[in-house]
């Protein structure tokens, strides 16, 4: 649970500083796909791209949680999803 909260702020960090597919590294898109993947939001493999399944998985997630439903992995986005419950 630790851990997810210092992932989460560190994603969050990353953010304020562009676009979400811009700004996360590999290893964050990575970390933010292993979480979609815990919730099942996600299918496909971790693989770091934030390519149309991770995208996809995203505007799901979000949706489900009463967020704009946008593709964008944002501070609000990233709390949630790592606060949600897996």
């Amino acid at each position: 649970m630790k851990n997810r909260h210092l992932i989460a702020l560190v994603l969050a960090a990353l953010l304020a500083f562009g676009p979400a597919a811009g700004a996360l590294g590999e290893g964050d898109v990575t970390a933010l796909q292993e979480r979609l993947k815990e919730l099942g939001y996600l299918d496909g493999a971790a693989d770091g791209s934030y390519g149309a399944q991770t995208r996809d998985a995203v505007k799901e997630f979000k949706g489900q949680a009463y967020l704009p439903y946008d593709d964008v992995a944002d501070e609000e986005t990233l709390s949630r999803l790592f606060a949600a419950d897996g």
